[in-house]
């Protein structure tokens, strides 16, 4: 909604004289229906007009890969040849055709009469313009309610006197001005323009344009060009007036029985309604919140089957759970109205007492688990004392995913992705950041009902109003502070109890729960048990977010869409894209258009019992959505046991440590062990890598014969998210797949074999997917996460695929990996990233390792990257080249994962595949910046990002710093024809690797490394580094690894993530873990991924 800024009341008191209504040219707001209905044929004179217009529905999503226009246009009714002819019709022809004044127009006619002479209203601003409709509309109003007290006692006379006045003092002021605002912000800014508002100041000119609007021919005027607009204003009155006259009617008919629930038996006195509590669905229908004289009510207008059984259900947990009961609320309804009381939020409580709510929070989130329920975040639940309450239970049963079905990438099947969105998470409940990147940077936004807070920045940019009360008055899309809402407990002192350091109450009363689910699952899906009052129920189905509803809505209201109704309808068009693949998408479509132009958020809703999907008060179904949902429901109730009570309270876990969790602040926990006397032999570090593999095959998770795996990651070097695994090798399936493969190829576990092969089989099913999608044109920059480095979805697949078709002995794997070498080379041509990890150098490495299977394209496309390289490579004097990427802050980066590190060794391995390739300039620059920036005291090499500025001391890792930098190096020192200083080289390398044992690896009585054993930024990383780069042995080494294994396998492995938090992938989990281990043990005979070597290049640089 539009924000703003507080207007100066300089506006002339309104006048009260009479005026003429407008003659409006009402065919321009003529519906494309009205318009196809009308007899006759268009007649086009403008074809300049008709062109541009037809262009501009052309540059619609939807059109871009459409098998025909008609198909496009088919939820519209409507042919392409009709409606370009529509788009190019003369007005006259238009008004000839259309023979019949529609409804609307009389409205408005009436409005208008009814609201002359009146000036009820305070002064309205720009909307004076709107003064005689809004006067009008209220006095309708008044009239109606006043006959339907006609007949009523006198007590009973005076509450609906009092209500009519609350509502009355609340008229539709705020949503017009919203809605309105465009137009008339862009009529003031003109009339200053052409000097039409006198001289003064910019307060009087303001003035002098309200004075304008007020006028008989600035009236007239405004309304008549955008007449689309003022056929929106009045179809909005209309409805404003219906509605009020349905609540009234509503209390007179329920007030028997609500005067004995609500107000002890008394008439109340009405003191203030408040409509607009929730989105207008349905003609204007929307929440209300009504005060009285001793007490509030909540006003629905919706069935109240979803309370009452909600509340049948809430009654049978507390019969069972005495302790710490839930709350109830009490509810008056009918099939089309309910009314609810309202919750007092004021209510204090004390520490004991948010540890009470955040147990009845965790009770509450089973119940809603088990319902298969969404969208309940910070705004659905209430805090009251020690009491959570859900305050919107239309999202109960919702068992399809919001907006399921509208990408294309939804073919890359993720079974982690899948498990996590039917799980405790997609409730809304569990804290959960959600990340927005603005301007080159990053935010987080939690809004869920544990997490959500208000003072953070808001999620999406909102029209604002601003210099309101001056001509210059304009409207700039702003990130707005999302406001606080009642969704934790407070002390008596005000303050809010922080729900996110309550885990452990949480657990307890989801477990609790959880546990009386298991035990009466019988008795909860019996024909007549607590579940069975859901029986025709119709429950909520949010076919796309809301939000995206209300931007699209307040986009379409621009001048440039309000004179002809046409145009509104093509800028609505951008929902021609979704819902693909759906049966019922033509229909769901065109209700989605039909409510947006009446300004009503679209709702759908589901039969409970037969899965079919109505659109709003429609009953004709568009079709059968889903399985009934109450089916669904007690599927899931029969299926709860004990592994599936342990899996969501890991989800739960992981949530909260994310939560808390600083990326920027928290550190890793630590680890030592005193040096063992002997070192490890091959069967003990075998052995390791083993038991973290069967663990990795313990924690994966299925769907539908594909597996995944959940865990933390970290996002832009800061925030901890808790997500599924994707098809990244960083952090994603091929990178555990190639972590099983290479365990597999040391020791011959069953069980890992399985794995192994079952994982990587689904990598290779998913390339070939891939490789469709980029077909499509949908593996574009930007698009499903795809980038061009050799850890991403696309080079990190290959990688993964081909190195393990040589470890498995699987040439169709290595075959599935060329198939997505075209999909790389369009990924290489938009690249803006440069280095290994997601930029074209990554790109190359990724194509020499698919060389074995397909030579010449993957030289190509190597070759093609290295063309990419030259073009972005930056001079930086003094014969140094950098990369500049949206990593690096705007400064060239050092090191092997980001910097000119892993550039440099990347084109020198294109040069041994191609001793063609003119690439020398290029490392000996690269090399040159590094060099600048490596300390030849400690080996270190300096991190240039903007996130590490003050930190203490340098980073000593693979990612940044000393690991990188030695595994870099020492794998560089094998092209030394292309090395300008091999001496220099090799001395900074034997540097690093000094500066790697000193971390603590080496010692003479205990070893501690940096405090986690993971690849990217552990000890098992830096051990690996320190041992494989080519640099003479250390004594230390064979103990340094075996207290390794020790720690791991007696203490717990420590993955790259504060505070210990297990997480499942190659670089930061324990997939890497047990890949080192395994690489290790092979003695350096397998490719090391650390420094993305393919099969036929592996060397005598891994040799320890």
């Amino acid at each position: 909604m539009i924000g703003t800024q507080q207007e100066r009341r300089t506006d002339p008191a309104p006048g009260t004289t009479a005026q003429r209504c407008p003659d409006l040219p009402w065919w321009r707001a003529a519906t494309l229906s009205e318009r196809l209905a009308a007899p006759g044929t268009p007649t086009v004179n403008d074809r300049d007009r008709q062109d541009f217009r037809i262009s501009r529905w052309r540059s619609l999503p939807a059109f871009s890969d459409a098998e025909s226009e008609d198909t496009v246009l088919r939820p519209l009714g409507v042919s392409a040849s009709d409606l370009w002819g529509l788009l190019g019709e003369d007005d006259d022809s238009l008004r000839r055709r259309l023979e019949e004044v529609p409804d609307w127009v009389a409205d408005f006619e009436r409005f208008w009469t009814l609201g002359q002479d009146r000036a009820e209203l305070p002064p309205l601003g720009l909307l004076e313009v709107l003064r005689p409709l809004l006067e009008g509309a209220l006095r309708e109003f008044v009239t109606g309610a006043e006959g339907l007290a006609e007949g009523q006692s006198e007590e009973i006379r005076q509450s609906v006197d009092s209500l009519v006045q609350a509502v009355v003092a609340d008229p539709p002021v705020e949503y017009l001005h919203m809605m309105c605002s465009p137009v008339l912000v862009l009529e003031l800014n003109v009339a200053r323009v052409e000097e039409r508002l006198g001289d003064g100041t910019p307060e009087e000119r303001y003035a002098a344009f309200v004075s304008l609007l007020q006028g008989q021919e600035g009236r007239a005027a405004l309304l008549s060009e955008y007449v689309v607009l003022t056929r929106f204003v009045t179809t909005r009155l209309r409805y404003w007036v219906e509605r009020r006259l349905e609540l009234v009617r509503a209390y007179l008919e329920d007030l028997p029985e609500l005067s004995g629930v609500m107000w002890q038996g008394q008439v109340p006195r009405f003191t203030r309604v408040e409509f607009g509590a929730g989105d207008s669905h349905r003609k204007g229908r929307s929440v209300a919140i009504l005060a009285t004289d001793s007490t509030k009510v909540v006003y629905k207008p919706r069935d109240v089957a979803l309370d009452r059984a909600f509340d049948r259900l809430l009654a049978w947990t507390n019969d069972h759970l005495t302790e710490a009961p839930l709350r109830r609320v009490t509810t008056v309804g009918r099939a089309d109205r309910t009314w609810v009381e309202f919750i007092d939020s004021s209510r204090p409580t004390d520490e004991a007492g948010a540890d009470r709510y955040a147990r009845r929070l965790g009770r509450l989130t089973a119940l809603l688990y088990a319902l298969h329920s969404t969208d309940f975040h910070f705004e659905n639940v209430m805090a009251s004392g020690d009491d959570p309450v859900l305050v919107d239970l239309e999202a109960l049963l919702h068992v399809e995913p919001i907006g399921a079905g509208s990408r294309p990438e939804e073919k890359l099947v993720n079974a982690a992705a899948t498990v996590l969105g039917e799980s405790i998470r997609s409730i809304g409940i569990l804290p959960d950041r959600i990340l927005v990147n603005q301007d080159d940077e990053s935010y987080a936004v939690d809004v869920s009902a544990i997490g959500g807070h208000g003072g953070q920045q808001g999620l999406v940019e909102v029209p604002t109003l601003v210099d309101a009360g001056r001509d210059t008055m304009r409207i700039d899309a702003q990130r707005h502070t999302v406001p606080a809402q009642a969704n934790a407990p407070t002390a008596e002192s005000g303050e809010v109890f922080d729900l996110v350091q309550r885990e452990g109450p949480f657990l307890q009363g989801f477990e609790e729960t959880h546990r009386l689910l298991e035990e009466h699952a019988d008795e909860l899906v019996s024909e007549d048990g607590p579940l069975a009052g859901f029986a025709g129920a119709v429950v909520r189905h949010i076919a796309r977010p809301t939000f995206l509803y209300g931007r699209l809505l307040l986009k379409s209201m621009h001048p440039d869409f309000q004179r002809d109704a046409l145009d509104q309808l093509m800028y609505l068009g951008k929902l021609l894209n979704g819902h693909r693949g759906r049966p019922d998408r033509i229909g769901v479509i065109r209700a989605e258009f039909e409510d947006l132009l009446v300004g009503d958020v679209p709702i759908f809703g589901v039969s409970a019992d037969t899965g079919e999907l109505f659109a709003g008060d429609a009953e004709v179904p568009l079709g059968r959505r889903t399985e009934p949902p109450t089916d669904i429901v007690r599927a899931r109730i029969n299926a709860l046991d004990t592994q599936d009570r342990r899996r969501q309270m890991e989800i739960a876990t992981y949530s909260f440590v994310a939560a808390s969790i600083d990326g920027e602040v928290d550190k890793w926990p630590g680890w030592s062990r005193p040096r063992p006397a002997a070192g490890a032999s091959r069967e003990q570090v075998v052995e390791a890598a083993h038991e973290i593999a069967r663990t990795l095959c313990d924690s994966a998770v299925e769907r539908d014969g594909h597996l995944g795996w959940i865990g933390l990651n970290l996002v832009d070097e800061r925030w901890w998210t808790l997500s599924p695994t994707s098809m990244d090798l960083y952090a994603g399936v091929p990178g555990i797949a190639l972590a099983l493969s290479a365990v597999a190829s040391v020791g011959g576990d069953d069980r890992v074999v399985e794995y192994a092969d079952r994982a990587m089989g689904q990598v290779a099913s998913q390339a070939a997917v891939m490789a469709e999608l980029s077909a499509g044109q949908v593996a574009k920059r930007g698009v499903a996460g795809m980038d061009a480095g050799a850890f991403g979805i696309v080079g990190g697949t290959m990688y993964a695929l081909a190195t393990a078709a040589t470890l498995r002995d699987r040439a169709d794997w290595g075959d599935a990996a060329a198939g997505l070498l075209d999909t790389l080379g369009k990924l290489v041509q938009v690249d803006d990233n440069a280095d290994i990890v997601s930029g074209s150098a990554g790109a190359l490495l990724a194509a020499l390792a698919v060389a074995p299977f397909a030579p010449t394209p993957a030289l190509e496309v190597a070759h093609c990257a290295a063309d990419r390289l030259r073009e972005t490579a930056q001079g930086l004097g003094e014969g140094e080249l950098g990369w500049i990427s949206p990593v690096s802050d705007g400064q060239p980066l050092v090191g092997l994962s980001h910097g000119t590190l892993g550039i440099a060794l990347a084109l020198a391995r294109l040069h041994e595949a191609d001793s063609g390739a003119d690439v020398g300039d290029l490392i000996a620059g690269a090399l040159a910046h590094e060099d600048q920036h490596f300390d030849s005291q400690s080996g270190d090499s300096a991190d240039l990002r903007t996130i590490a500025t003050g930190r203490g001391g340098a980073m000593r890792a693979w990612c940044h710093g000393a690991g990188g930098g030695a595994l870099g190096r020492g794998a560089l020192l094998r092209h030394q024809d292309l090395i300008p200083d091999p001496d220099r080289l090799t001395g900074q390398r034997d540097l690093a690797v000094r500066a790697l044992w000193d971390t603590g690896l080496a010692g003479a009585s205990e070893v501690r490394g940096i405090g986690n054993h993971c690849l990217c930024h552990g000890d098992v990383g830096n051990l690996l580094a320190a041992t494989h780069s080519g640099a003479a042995p250390h004594a230390d080494t064979d103990t340094t690894l075996l207290a390794l294994v020790e720690s791991g396998s007696r203490d717990g492995w420590l993955c790259g993530v504060p505070r210990g938090v297990h997480t499942p992938g190659l670089m930061t989990g324990t997939a890497g873990i047990a890949w080192g281990l395994a690489f290790a043990a092979s003695g350096g005979a397998m490719p090391n991924v650390l420094t993305l070597e393919s099969a036929e290049a592996v060397g005598e640089v891994n040799r320890p």
